[in-house]
Formats: structure tokens, sequence, C-alpha cells
């Protein structure tokens, strides 16, 4: 083996870098103030869109989408117009940046959406316990995930992934089990790092990650974290988080260089409702004569009979607030069908309404999925996402039964922009929408170095009610928030340990930085080159001055 010491990456998943110096400076968090102050710190810059999609892949490859030719698990067929479930990456453009080969043991500990690598020697762990695995619960040495279930439980993550903002006791059932959670990994961690020899021990925090999407301060949620304290419960699950590296620190901090990082931080709000939900129902009513397949402000519709019987489900209210057939489309559609009826509501010009979430073969939770089998009559539609807003316009010869001609495409881009940022915060009165990114100049740049999508939508905070109005076409929402955070394009990097220089300055750069600075620290030469650049070149010259 090598001979430099052992380094331990420890990915902090999505903790927000604000949200840590500042309860840092609180003197809240002293031992990652400890492993801050003793080494060398980098506010990183994220990606500029869509990181849901693809951090999991930049985080395995150390390499942007356009590189790893990989945009999420979204799979769009322009021949059909379905979206169907991808699958995670297979490496066929970019290996993990830690397959090192046998001269180097590595351990690859609970990474999300991972598939295993031959050349990575030394034991990896699938779903342990984080959150979105997309991979069952295995380990390479086989036996080796089985017997860390017995020695020390299973993760509560593992079968509680997902929460309900509204459901006061499933929010506290989440606490408990990710405080749960954190004790369990931290006395796994320990364990499997005394079984060494290791060049290279990297874990995920997973816990964190869930804790921020639903912790953050909201409106839904305000009967668990109460108004004395909102960020209460967060900021425990922090000190809690800092107990455990202060415990790893303790042990290992002499003989091992130690670091911790995310790739991405969280903004107190979610766009979750708009991404998914309005937009979509926002592209329908511009396709379909100002008619849209939701109305939100039915005064005879009443409460759902899921929450008159005491149960809380996002989907189930999303649902409620659908457009009903009238009794015409529902005789044609039990006698001829789904796709003659979306035919014929978009020919008669017929009010449209959703399909019911169940027949949804991939994404069902998002409405914007149920109103697949009208794509082919729109002129631009949503397609599922994770992060920001995503649309696909319908361009002749481009898809199956395109509507846009394929010389009028900028002109429909620069239409839908004007749409979008038209868009106003009805309790503020501002924009709702940030920007509107386009992916490309020709609607046959479709290779798989751009994602499906021609448009990205990014908002400003969108508020109580998660709506917006359009002077055109109408209000959208209000509707019940799904999570209460969503994802910041901000990281951070910090090291410590016998090979580390110490400096106070905060350092500046890129969540691709982080790869090749650990392969520096391992003193290993990462498989492929690497797009960002080793973080200890400029943390030595910094202490040398």
């Amino acid at each position: 083996m090598p001979k430099n010491r052992p380094v331990l990456g420890l990915s902090l998943d999505s903790v927000d870098y604000t949200l840590l110096r500042q309860w840092m400076n609180e003197g809240r968090l002293p031992h990652l103030q400890k492993l801050f102050n003793s080494g060398f710190h980098a506010r990183l810059e994220s990606l500029p869109h869509s990181r849901a999609e693809i951090i999991q892949t930049v985080a395995i490859t150390g390499a942007t989408p356009e590189i790893s030719r990989y945009w999420g698990i979204h799979n769009y067929n322009p021949s059909s117009y379905r979206v169907t479930h991808g699958g995670i990456y297979d490496y066929k453009h970019r290996p993990p940046y830690f397959a090192l080969g046998p001269e180097y043991r590595v351990a690859a500990i609970d990474m999300p959406q991972f598939n295993f690598h031959d050349n990575i020697h030394g034991w990896q762990i699938r779903n342990w316990g984080c959150h979105s695995p997309m991979t069952p619960t295995d380990s390479r040495p086989e036996n080796l995930s089985r017997e860390l279930d017995e020695e020390f439980g299973v993760p509560p993550i593992r079968t509680h992934d997902f929460s309900v903002l509204q459901d006061a006791k499933d929010m506290q059932r989440m606490i408990d089990n990710l405080h749960a959670g954190i004790n369990l990994r931290t006395r796994m961690l320990s364990n499997l790092m005394d079984r060494g020899p290791w060049s290279l021990f990297l874990a995920n925090y997973a816990d964190m990650h869930k804790a921020g999407h639903y912790l953050v301060p909201n409106p839904d949620s305000v009967a668990v974290l109460g108004t004395v304290d909102p960020w209460g419960p967060l900021r425990r699950l922090h000190e809690h988080l800092d107990r455990s590296v202060g415990i790893l620190m303790e042990r290992f901090q002499d003989s091992w260089n130690l670091a911790v990082f995310s790739y991405e931080g969280i903004h107190p709000y979610s766009d979750e409702v708009p991404n998914t939900f309005l937009l979509a129902d926002l592209l329908m009513r511009d396709s379909f004569h100002g008619r849209g397949a939701f109305v939100y402000d039915d005064p005879g519709r009443g409460p759902s009979p899921e929450s008159q019987a005491g149960i809380i489900n996002w989907v189930m209210e999303c649902w409620h607030l659908r457009r009903r057939p009238n009794a015409f489309q529902e005789w044609v559609k039990k006698c001829f069908g789904t796709s003659v009826s979306a035919a014929l509501d978009a020919g008669l010009r017929l009010p449209p309404y959703p399909e019911n979430p169940h027949k949804s073969v991939h994404c069902e939770y998002q409405p914007g999925m149920w109103l697949e089998k009208y794509r082919p009559y729109m002129r631009a539609f949503a397609l599922p996402t994770f992060s920001d807003g995503l649309i696909r316009l319908n361009i002749r010869g481009r898809e199956s039964r395109g509507r846009i001609l394929p010389k009028h495409f900028q002109e429909e881009c620069s239409r839908l922009t004007s749409l979008l940022m038209d868009l106003k915060n009805p309790a503020t009165g501002l924009a709702a929408v940030k920007a509107v990114i386009p992916i490309r100049d020709s609607p046959f740049q479709t290779g798989d170095d751009r994602p499906p999508a021609d448009l990205v939508v990014q908002w400003h905070p969108p508020g109580d009610g998660n709506g917006f109005v359009s002077p055109t076409l109408g209000a959208f929402g209000p509707a019940p928030s799904l999570r209460a955070s969503t994802h910041s394009p901000e990281g951070f990097f910090a090291a410590c340990g016998p090979d580390i220089p110490q400096i106070r300055e905060e350092l500046s750069g890129s969540i691709l930085d982080i790869a090749p600075t650990l392969l520096d620290l391992v003193g290993a030469n990462p498989p492929q080159p690497l797009e960002g650049l080793s973080l200890l070149p400029l943390s030595r010259d910094k202490s040398d001055r």
C-alpha cells in the first residue's frame, strides 16, 4: 500500500455552509470549528442548474454532466412523449474518481445512487441508510451489509425516507429517527475504520440531507417546529452531527487526515410545487386556450376525502384540485381509451383533465406527470424534475407529432421566456421567476452532453401558497408544500490532520475540486483526468505567507 496517511472523507450531505458558519460562530459546533481552525476550509461553487438530478453522479465521478453524459434518471422518449426511469449512472464515460485499483484500499460507504465498480479494491456498501439511494441494500464483500445490520441495526432512514410536513406526529418521528441514525452511523464508521489499513475511506452522513429538506421553518410544519425556536430541531441535529465528528476526530486525527464536505446547501424555501405541479399547468393553459387541468379556487369543492378521514397526503391534496371530466369525456375515454380521448379533448377544445397518479409509470407523485397524455397536442410541456423547472418544446421533426416548426424554435423559446418572466408572486407583486436558462441554440442539438429540456426555469422564493399569477393566463395555486427547502448552489470543503496546512483565511473553489483534493491527500492519480483542481497547493501557498 502507498505510504501516505489514510484519508477520511465525510460527506455531510447537503449541510448548508452559511448555517454551518453561523452556528460555529455562535459556539454551537465546537468540533467542526476546531476542524476548520486546525486546517483549511473553502467555500465551493456548485453547478448552475439541475443539481438534484446530477449531483450524486458528480460526487462519484468528479465530472460535470457534459463530461459524464448523464443528466439524471428521467428518460424522455420524443417518439412516445413518455418519461421512464432510466436508471443510475453506469460509468460508461467516467469511472468513480476513487476507482484506484489494487494498490489502494478504498471504502465507499452509503453513497447515494452508486453502482459497484470492479476497480475499487476494498469495501463498497450501498443503501445501508441513505436518502434517495435508488439501489438495493447490498455490499462487496457480499455479506458485509448483512453483518452491519446484525451488529448495529437497520438505520431508520432506510424505511422512512420521506415525511409529511403537515403531519406533526410523522415529523416528530422523523426527528427521532434522524438522531438515532446519526448515532448508528457514527458507531458503524468508527468500527469499520478500525478494520484497516485504508488509503481512502469515504462515507456519507445522509441523515442531514433529509433534515435539511424537512426541518427548515415552513408555515405548513409550524405544528412540530413551533414558533419560539423554529430552527431548533435542525440546529440540534447539527449539534449532534458535530459531536459525532468530534468522536471520529478524537480517535483518528493523529493518524489520519480528515476532510468534511458538502456538494450543495439549502435555501429556506421550496420551489417543488411550482416546478413539479404549477409549471405543467401553466403550459397546459398556454396550449389549451387558457384552460388548465386544475382548478384552484372552486368554492364548491370542499375538503378532500382523505383530509375528511384524517389522512394527510400531499399527492391526494393535489389530486383533489384536479378538473373533473364531463360526461362526454368520460364516455369517450371508457369506449376508446386515453389516447383517443386526449386527441378529442385537443381537437374539440374541451377542458383537459389529469389521469389518476397510479397510472403514471414514473414520478407518479408529480402532478405534471398526470398530464402526459396531452403532450403531443401542446406547444411545450414540463418534464419531471427533482430540482429546477424543465420545459421541452414540441418540435416538428424531433418529436413524433411536433407542432412547432424548427425555424421557429428560438422565437418560441423567447415567447415562453417572456411568459415566464411576466409571472408575479401574488403576495408581493414581484417577479416569480428568477431566470430562464436556454439549453440549446438549435432543437437538433440532441447529443447526451445536454439534458432533454430546452429551457430550465429557476424561481424566486414562492412564499406562502406556492402560487403565481400570469397577466394572460390567470392565477395558479395555492397548493400545499411538499418539502420545506430546496438546494442552493453552494458547497464547502474543510480538512485537518498531520499533513494539512493550517490557515484561517477562507479559500474559494468549485465542488469539482473535492475529488482532486482527496486524491492529492491520498497521493493517488485519478483513473481519468479530473476537471477540478486540488485545493492543497492553494492552501499551502496561503500558509507560507
